[in-house]
């Protein structure tokens, strides 16, 4: 039974992250039959592998196989890399939260219940993040340097580094200001990380506008 609340939750989860893929691009680099079959197969998979109770190997296959239906659509390598690292960072804070109620709910309630109802929790606090992110306006991605996306890469992955870090104090720690303070930190973390991309995206486009006009006065 459990594996087909396993099933719906990544269903959720999958239908998210297509959300914050096809924002950033609506083109695909397959046929659709094919993308769908993707899609379905990494939902199948991640279930599966769900019902092992392995945190290590979820959190490694989830990040694998996100990179892989992240190939299926059409931009350049840096942001292949990128986005589906901040969609990581922004599941870390959403997966914190769900820890927290988890614990707060304490012997109150089943487990299962309590497993279940902070997933769907987590989704909806996934899915909220996106609809901002994706609602600011379309984004469309310029092309990178390699100069310039070597950092674009390497600001989010230390992010992820210090999330993980501040989580595992989490787990460990049974001071509650410890855990305010770690939750601050991963909050402010992924902020900046969206702030920094906002503004990368605002920068690409003053230039682009600037450049247009410098154009137009040329041909003038």
């Amino acid at each position: 039974m459990s594996i087909i609340y396993d099933i719906v939750i990544n269903l959720i989860d999958y239908l998210i992250i297509f959300k914050y893929f096809n924002c950033f691009s609506e083109k695909r680099n397959m046929e659709k039959k094919y993308c769908i079959s993707l899609f379905c197969g990494c939902i199948i998979l991640i279930s599966v592998v769900n019902q092992f109770h392995n945190q290590s190997m979820n959190l490694i296959l989830c990040i694998l196989i996100m990179y892989l239906y992240n190939l299926s659509f059409s931009y350049s390598i840096s942001y292949h890399i990128i986005l589906p690292v901040l969609y990581i960072g922004f599941g870390i804070v959403a997966e914190l939260i769900g820890f927290f109620i988890l614990n707060i709910s304490g012997e109150m309630i089943p487990y299962f219940i309590r497993y279940y109802g902070s997933s769907f929790i987590c989704e909806f606090i996934r899915f909220l993040i996106v609809y901002v992110i994706c609602g600011i306006k379309e984004m469309k991605l310029p092309k990178l340097s390699f100069d310039t996306g070597k950092f674009l890469v390497i600001i989010p992955l230390s992010s992820i580094v210090i999330c993980c870090i501040a989580i595992n104090i989490v787990q460990n720690s049974k001071n509650g200001l410890v855990n305010i303070m770690c939750l601050v930190i991963i909050i402010m973390t992924i902020t900046s990380n969206v702030l920094m991309f906002k503004m990368f995206l605002k920068v690409i486009d003053t230039l682009s506008d600037n450049y247009e006009k410098e154009m137009l006065l040329q041909e003038a």
